[in-house]
């Protein structure tokens, strides 16, 4: 996946594209908030908000690392270039509106792209068969969400649960919204490979 850049690009073929991106980033959000909360019903505990918006921007980040193993397969270099881009910062722009509200404070969305980056190449080494995370980035994910929720009897089983449970479930439910939300997008993309070659 390409470095991102808080930079902003588009014309009006692109348009529904982005259109597309902007909903999967609000899905992917409820997803993460979702999952970042059925860890505290499961009995982990935050001892923050700060957390919590740590935990849901892991979850953000293997989300996206998602999207964009989905459209290297079906997308050309540019349209996913402008999809996975604009996934992103319209995911920074959900976690920079609520930490705004909830921290008082600013440059999450910053903060944000630069981890998304570390994490995309991170998440870059493992396979991806059939569309499905392999153990080793479910792992991963588990870690990073250990490192956050700290070591306590309390959490110390976070990436146990993130492992089996949370992470699996939250990479299929948004995975089958991402196919029908570009189901269209993923055609035309056949057809224009069909009419390349």
């Amino acid at each position: 996946m390409s470095r991102l850049a808080p930079d902003r690009w588009r014309n009006s073929k692109q348009g529904s594209l982005i259109d597309s991106a902007g909903a999967a980033a609000y899905r992917a959000w409820a997803i993460a908030l979702a999952a970042t909360k059925n860890l505290h019903e499961e009995n982990y505990h935050y001892t923050s908000d700060r957390q919590r918006l740590d935990v849901i921007s892991e979850y953000l980040f293997v989300l996206v690392h998602c999207a964009d193993r989905l459209c290297s397969q079906h997308f050309a270099p540019e349209k996913r270039h402008t999809f996975i881009q604009e996934l992103s910062l319209s995911c920074a722009r959900h976690l920079q509106r609520n930490a705004s509200e909830i921290l008082e404070s600013d440059n999450h969305r910053k903060l944000f792209i630069d981890l998304l980056n570390v994490r995309t190449t991170e998440y870059a080494q493992y396979s991806f068969d059939k569309l499905e995370p392999c153990f080793g980035l479910l792992k991963s994910l588990g870690k990073n969400i250990q490192q956050v929720m700290g070591e306590s009897q309390t959490n110390r089983w976070v990436t146990d649960q993130i492992i089996t449970v949370d992470g699996p479930d939250a990479v299929r439910l948004f995975m089958d919204i991402l196919r029908n939300l570009l189901e269209h997008q993923i055609k035309q993309g056949l057809g224009d490979r069909v009419t390349e070659s």
